[in-house]
Formats: C-alpha cells, structure tokens, sequence
C-alpha cells in the first residue's frame, strides 16, 4: 500500500467533488459521472438520512464545525491509500484501515468520508477528514511526512496481510535515523501536537509545557527538559517536524496562517526574547 498526502486546504466541497465525480463534471450531475464509491464516514449528520444527500450539504457541515477554529486556516485533510495492481481488499477491510487511520492521525472524533476508486488499474481509497472536531479543536497529531504515512502504509500491509509494495522499502532504510521512541518522547510529542493550536508563538508554546512537566531552552535550535528526571531531549530527536523552525511554522499554519508584515514585529520579538531569557533565568534557580 502506497500513501499520498495531498496538500491541506480550505475547500472541503471541492476535495469532495473530486473524490466522487470525474473530473470533467462541473456539477453534481447524473450517476454516469460517479466515480467514487462511498465506503464509510464518521460524524457527518448529514449521511444519517443516506449517501444521496447533495455534497454542498455534507461541505456546508464540515465548514461549519471548521469554523469554531478561526485559527485552523486550512481545515481540509486529503490523503490517498493505493494497491497494487491486482489486489482488491473487500470493503470490510478497506473500512478497517480508514478508521486505523483515523485513530492514528487524531480523527476519530472528527467529520471524516472515504471513498473507493476502482478507475485505474490499481484500486485506492480518498480519505478526507477535518482537522477540527465539533468541539472546535483541532486534533490533528502529524505533520503528514512521506515517512510518517509510510510507516502507517507497512503496518496496515502486516495487520490485513497485503502485498508487500517494495516502494515502501525506502521507510526501512530511513527508519535507521528515525525519531527516538522512548515514553518521555511520545509524552512530549503528543503534548506538543496537542497544544500547538492553542499557541501563537514559540514562547507560549513554551510557558504551556510547563504544565507538563518540560522546560524549554531556545537558540539556534530548541531542547527541551524533562523536569522529573533532568533528560535533556533535543527538538531534533523529536522528529523533523519539532525542530525550532517547523514548530515555528507550524504555530503560524495553525494559528495565524501567513502574517502580514508589522512595523512592530522588531519591538515583539525583542520582548519576546527578553520574556524568553526571564523565563529561563527562573527555572535555572529553580532547579
């Protein structure tokens, strides 16, 4: 099994419209233009009443709980699943791994659809979910790397014994410089996901982790504290995605999308960094 990650954006109506109609319909037209065939969705009311239901309706739902998340400028989630050719997992199976990924990726409480495309001589699934939940929160725990999507690819292939597709090999080779896995890693990991939304910059994603036990120290790069144990823990063995500069691009994708540029940015950041360096000198005492 092969994953793609398409890119995120704001349009949930017309990743919909893609995965169901072929390309060339405009509208929503007679069933001559379908060609994706809805095999499961979660959390969308709309598909309560049947999978007739006009996509504009199941987009409209989809936006509005999107919009209790005014800092998730690009709600849209699309990832694509593909087989090899010849393989054709029933549709138990291929609901099994939708809803695998849900759980893996932070959507199993989140609006979520799939469909199945039979249109090339290699079958694949559309997985479209909305990174906020109906509570307006936005639950996405990854970044979607190639390695990331990958790793779930292998482990979907040895959990439903599908082929074993040699593209993926590559994953193999790279794991041997992959995140470190140890429990204080995977507590931060998962506390830095969770808290990035609610931040608007790097210091207060730094004042949050207090409360779970990480101190933080910023320079050309980030490190972070365990405050229980004193294990130093670089943003780098974290994982590409925690280094200083994607947690900083992060924050702004969540938060802010691209700012506009501000006269006063030079004055921020030098009360930033002072914050910074207060903040720093406190624990230093403290500990």
């Amino acid at each position: 099994m092969i994953g793609k990650i398409g890119k995120s954006g704001q349009n949930f109506l017309g990743v919909l419209s893609y995965c169901k109609y072929e390309r060339a319909a405009v509208k929503e037209p007679d069933a001559l233009n379908v060609r994706g065939e809805l095999i499961y969705h979660q959390h969308i009311n709309a598909l309560l009443f049947g999978d007739k239901v006009p996509l504009s309706v199941i987009a409209g739902e989809l936006s509005r709980a999107a919009a209790l998340n005014s800092r998730t400028k690009k709600p849209v989630s699309h990832v694509s699943l593909s087989f090899p050719p010849g393989e054709s997992p029933n549709k138990v199976t291929l609901r099994s791994i939708v809803i695998d990924f849900a759980k893996s990726f932070g959507f199993e409480g989140n609006g979520l659809i799939a469909f199945k495309h039979s249109d090339k001589e290699h079958e694949h699934i559309h997985i479209i979910a909305n990174k906020v939940d109906s509570r307006g929160k936005n639950t996405a725990r990854s970044s979607y790397d190639y390695l990331e999507i990958g790793r779930f690819c292998r482990k979907m292939e040895v959990k439903y014994d599908l082929i074993r597709v040699k593209q993926m090999d590559v994953i193999e080779r790279k794991d041997a410089f992959a995140p470190k896995s140890t429990a204080y890693h995977e507590k931060l990991r998962r506390n830095i996901d969770d808290l990035l939304p609610e931040c608007n910059n790097l210091h207060g994603l730094q004042i949050k982790l207090l409360k779970f036990g990480f101190k933080s120290k910023v320079g050309s790069g980030i490190g972070f504290i365990c405050a229980k144990t004193g294990t130093i823990i670089k943003g780098s063995s974290l994982g590409r995605q925690y280094s200083k500069n994607s947690l900083i691009q992060r924050i702004n994708g969540t938060s802010r999308g691209k700012e506009s540029p501000n006269p006063k940015k030079k004055t921020d950041d030098k009360t930033e960094a002072e914050g910074q360096k207060s903040e720093l000198r406190f624990h230093q005492k403290v500990r």
